[in-house]
């Protein structure tokens, strides 16, 4: 049996950090938990969104596949974003995401990473929303793994 650790379900995204493939020498994985290893002095870049923007979908595909998509916004579109995520565009990452629960995922591996594109916003109207939209995707075996601390 499966006993309730908490009596709160909290919905949506705390954090998301990404990691460049690159950046890492290992994600070791056993029974849907993952370690991941990351070269000396290197580490994930951790990402602020706007509340309640961030989502990840992992819909199953045939062949026992999962489609990947993690989006989050930045509420402006200014240099400073630009520049610290501008290494991690059209590149192979993984993704870490911690939910508002406390619970901890990875999504995409070594072998299966997920690639991060960008897109500014329209800026037509003053309602329109002013920042830049992420979207990290990719396909993978398993719809996310829960991160071992190391």
């Amino acid at each position: 049996m499966i006993a309730n650790s908490s009596p709160e379900n909290m919905g949506g995204l705390s954090a998301i950090s990404i990691a460049l493939v690159s950046d890492i020498t290992d994600i070791l994985c056993f029974k849907g938990s993952c370690k991941v290893s990351y070269a000396s002095g290197k580490s994930a870049l951790s990402v602020y969104f706007t509340p309640n923007s961030a989502k990840i979908t992992t819909p199953a595909l045939n062949g026992g596949v999962f489609s990947l998509q993690c989006s989050f916004r930045s509420p402006k579109d200014r240099p400073a974003v630009l520049t610290a995520i501008l290494p991690y565009i059209n590149q192979k990452v993984i993704v870490i995401a911690t939910d508002s629960n406390g619970e901890v995922k990875v999504y995409g591996s070594l072998k299966c990473p997920l690639v991060l594109n960008y897109a500014p916003t329209d800026k037509g109207l003053v309602t329109d929303y002013n920042g830049v939209a992420f979207e990290a995707s990719g396909t993978d075996f398993a719809p996310g793994r829960f991160l071992v601390a190391p």
